[in-house]
């Protein structure tokens, strides 16, 4: 009977492989038909191999019925399928162990793709929620795109309002810049006339001012010339006044001796003072006179910006007689 594996495997396969394990000296087993196939489970191969040595016997001529015509001795043929039978039980039991085996791979293999499984559902899990928030910033990215594209159509239409605005103050700035052209002609003649004018002030100015510092130096003579009267009258007054002095000091020494000259003494003495009270007031005259020039200089300093360089001396005040 000869049938196909659900994964391509077949029955005459797996014969023509343990055929070649025994004419190689070699028992047939799962894992070595596997390999010398190259494909096939375990539990594909299993069942066929099984198969395989069911029919083995008879395939040898070793079938449980015994024909009468054998010229076989029994004795052989006893042995022979005694040991066609512990064969059987031997491979029976490696079959079964291999299966155990792989049983045991493929439930750990189980395992481990549920592992994988639980690894893969908790990454798609985390692809989710990745993908939602992605979704979520996509939304959002577009939604502030719209509103950008909003804001920029604004922006187009407020800088076309703009540009319509600047053009309409480039026209003005040009109007004014003619008008002020014109009016610049205008101010050039202005400022022509006005440079002519200035400079008639500035003549003016100087002659005034030529005229002042004349002044100033004809006031400086006379300060002089005053300044040098009033100290020839300080020395005639301070020389009086020391005379003066010395003969009221003698007469009043006088006095005191003689009282008979008394009366004449005191009406000399009273004159003399008269006439020192006289020279004080020249003198101080004088000193007024002196006070008043140096005003009218500085007012006439401040007024023209000159800087004189005078020395008014001190004058000197009269000592009054006590």
């Amino acid at each position: 009977m000869q049938s196909k594996s659900t994964r391509g495997v077949q029955q005459e396969d797996v014969w023509s492989a343990a055929d070649a394990l025994i004419a190689d000296g070699l028992r047939p087993t799962i894992e070595r038909v596997r390999q010398k196939i190259g494909r096939g489970s375990p539990n594909t191969v299993s069942p066929m191999l099984e198969s395989w040595f069911a029919t083995l016997s008879s395939r040898l001529g070793m079938s449980g019925v015994k024909p009468q015509t054998s010229n076989t001795p029994v004795e052989l043929q006893q042995i022979a399928e005694n040991l066609w039978s512990a064969a059987l039980k031997i491979s029976r039991q490696e079959a079964l162990d291999e299966i155990s085996q792989s049983q045991h791979a493929l439930s750990e293999a189980k395992q481990a793709l549920q592992l994988r499984e639980d690894e893969l559902l908790q990454k798609e899990r985390v692809l989710a929620a990745q993908y939602s928030a992605l979704e979520a910033a996509r939304r959002a990215a577009v939604e502030k795109s719209d509103d950008l594209m909003s804001r920029l159509t604004q922006m187009q239409v407020t800088s076309s309002k703009r540009d319509m605005e600047v053009e309409i103050l480039h026209k003005k700035l040009n109007a004014l810049d003619a008008e002020r052209e014109s009016e610049r002609q205008l101010s050039s003649e202005a400022a022509k006339q006005h440079q002519i004018e200035r400079q008639k002030y500035q003549e003016r100015s100087d002659a005034m001012q030529r005229k002042f510092l004349e002044e100033i130096d004809n006031a400086r003579q006379e300060v002089k010339r005053m300044r040098a009267a009033v100290v020839i009258s300080e020395n005639r007054m301070e020389s009086d006044r020391n005379l003066l002095q010395a003969k009221i000091q003698s007469q009043e020494k006088e006095l005191s001796t003689s009282n008979e000259l008394s009366v004449l003494q005191t009406i000399e003495i009273n004159n003399q003072r008269h006439a020192l009270a006289i020279a004080n007031s020249r003198s101080a005259a004088s000193e007024t006179t002196i006070t008043r020039l140096t005003d009218a200089l500085s007012f006439h300093v401040k007024k023209t910006g000159a800087e004189p360089k005078l020395m008014v001396r001190k004058v000197k005040r009269p000592i009054r007689n006590r």
